[in-house]
């Protein structure tokens, strides 16, 4: 759960700063984890890599059943 403390700030702020934090995450991920990720697609959940690349390059507030689903992936 990503839970900022920002003063100030009403729930539009909120929403957008723990989007860019999952979006920066995924991106994270991506660029540093690679391998392991692949490794976690092969492994467990193919369609790892696919989801955390959307969330990334969304560009829209995402759903709450896209974050959960792409939480479920680290669980």
């Amino acid at each position: 759960m990503v839970e900022p403390e920002i003063a100030f700030a009403d729930l539009q702020d909120d929403m957008n700063c723990a989007e860019a934090y999952v979006k920066y995450m995924c991106k994270w991920l991506l660029e540093k984890w690679l391998d392991d990720m692949e490794f976690m697609a092969k492994s467990y959940d193919k369609g790892c890599i696919n989801r955390l690349k959307m969330v990334a390059s969304t560009n829209t507030n995402l759903s709450i059943t896209l974050y959960l689903t792409s939480w479920m992936i680290f669980k």
